[in-house]
């Protein structure tokens, strides 16, 4: 019962130590996040969440999610808030979400962009996210991306209405001024051919006239002839009016018959606008969904890329990591330089192997870097375990410093231990080697306390190194 009630203790503090080693640190990210402005605290921000949403950290990814949504949104601009809401959105149904609070944040952001927008592309992206979360095994989440989903088409088939109808009326706009036009055209010749008439009425008049005044002056006989060519001549007046009168009605039904046939033709081309419209629409549906699958398509390729580049990174960390201590790998990934600094309180420690000229003539080469190896691997680790740094070996000199760059106040006692440790691993050693009749490894320690100034110079292959008379001191 005790051994059992151990292993539970034990597994506890594992989680306990995973959880703190997994966490995500809000309150630094957060401090960095108020330093930026505009859209470099939107982007960051967005960043941060993705960075909780891997760390497991639901609540701190929604934290900053909306504060880049509420960025954006005071800026004033509905398409920069849509385009913004839809890649929240994004993020969350990536992530796999299992907290309901994450999810209701994406729905809502969903919500957001239908509000907001017209953009077909960002609602065909908004329905396609609405029925994953409308795919999920929960009640309410389904009945709100059902709604989501319905909103979508709605706000879709509006837009697309709406463009519809005002291509109709604008068609019909230009059918009616073509009609317009064409019946201004008819007027026109009417009113010419009214006038031409009214010409010939006053001539005439005006022939009438000079007869009569001629007649007074003519006899009988001349009256009488003067009488039948009158005649005559009206009857030709007559024919001549009624011609004009038919040609009037001619034109008239003509006018008519092109009135009709311009009717014909607009009903002809309304109907291959609709039969068009049709066609449009299934190219714009047709382009979505592929638009949809490439999208999906970059999506994956994009996440394996990022994977690549991330594992790429925790390379050159740990690289840069086995380079220089850590305070100084991080200061220089955040400056691009590292400072020079004056530490007043360290030890210094150096060792080096005795006669270790002759050691190198017994041994070959192969041999003699695989023993520098061996000891200088042992040597790490008895400073990893004082908490000692390690700056340099020069050749078969090993030098590390206690409260360098970390500060220590028991810096002596962890350099004496130190030295005492790497005394301990050449005795052991010293033990196999003798019974293989090889030559043993001695060394030399040498300690002192001092103030040391500590830095990085160069610009390739970066060295972290110490200076001053404690560093002499201890070498000698």
């Amino acid at each position: 019962m005790r051994y059992l009630f151990l292993i539970v203790f034990l597994l506890h503090v594992f989680n306990i130590a995973s959880y703190c080693q997994n966490s995500f640190d809000r309150s630094v990210s957060e401090k960095e996040l108020n330093n930026e402005k505009g859209s470099k605290y939107i982007k960051k921000a967005i960043d941060f969440g993705k960075q909780a949403l891997e760390k497991k950290d639901e609540v701190s990814a929604v934290f900053f999610l909306k504060k880049a949504y509420d960025k954006t949104n005071s800026i004033g601009q509905k398409e920069g808030a849509a385009i913004v809401a839809l890649e929240i959105a994004t993020v969350l149904s990536k992530a796999y979400p299992t907290d309901k609070r994450t999810s209701d944040f994406a729905l809502e952001m969903l919500e957001s962009v239908v509000s907001q927008t017209k953009d077909i592309q960002l609602l065909a992206k908004t329905f396609a996210i609405a029925i994953f979360y409308e795919s999920k095994n929960d009640v309410k989440l389904q009945k709100r991306a059902n709604k989501v989903v319905l909103n979508t088409k709605f706000a879709n088939d509006k837009f697309l209405r709406q463009k519809k109808e005002e291509e109709e009326y604008q068609e019909k706009l230009r059918v009616e001024a073509s009609t317009v036009r064409i019946e201004k055209e008819a007027l026109k010749d009417l009113t010419s051919t009214v006038s031409d008439l009214k010409d010939v009425k006053e001539l005439l008049s005006a022939k009438m006239e000079q007869n009569e005044k001629v007649m007074k002056n003519m006899s009988r006989d001349n009256l009488i002839k003067e009488a039948i060519l009158g005649k005559n001549q009206r009857l030709i007046d007559s024919i001549s009016f009624e011609a004009a009168i038919d040609s009037i009605i001619i034109d008239s039904n003509n006018f008519e018959l092109e009135k009709k046939d311009s009717e014909l033709k607009l009903k002809e081309s309304q109907r291959n606008l609709f039969l068009a419209l049709a066609g449009l629409v299934l190219l714009i549906a047709g382009f979505i969904y592929y638009r949809f699958m490439l999208a999906s398509t970059y999506n994956k390729r994009l996440e394996e890329k990022n994977a690549i580049i991330e594992q790429e990174k925790h390379r050159s960390e740990e690289l840069l990591l086995n380079i220089l201590p850590e305070e100084v790998a991080n200061e220089l990934k955040r400056s691009g330089k590292v400072a020079a600094q004056q530490y007043t309180h360290t030890t210094i420690l150096f060792a080096d192997f005795v006669n270790f000229s002759q050691i190198s003539k017994a041994l070959s080469p192969q041999d003699l870097v695989k023993d520098l190896d061996h000891c200088f691997s042992k040597f790490d680790a008895v400073t990893g375990k004082f908490g000692v740094e390690k700056i340099k070996t020069i050749g078969d000199a090993y030098m590390c410093a206690a409260g360098v760059p970390v500060k220590m106040e028991n810096h002596a006692e962890a350099a004496v231990n130190t030295a005492i440790g790497f005394i301990s691993v050449l005795k052991e050693w010293n033990v196999e080697r003798l019974k293989n009749n090889q030559l043993p490894f001695n060394i030399r320690v040498g300690l002192h306390s001092g103030s040391v100034c500590a830095g990085v110079v160069g610009t390739k292959k970066f060295v972290f190194d110490i200076w001053g008379d404690a560093v002499n001191i201890a070498s000698r």
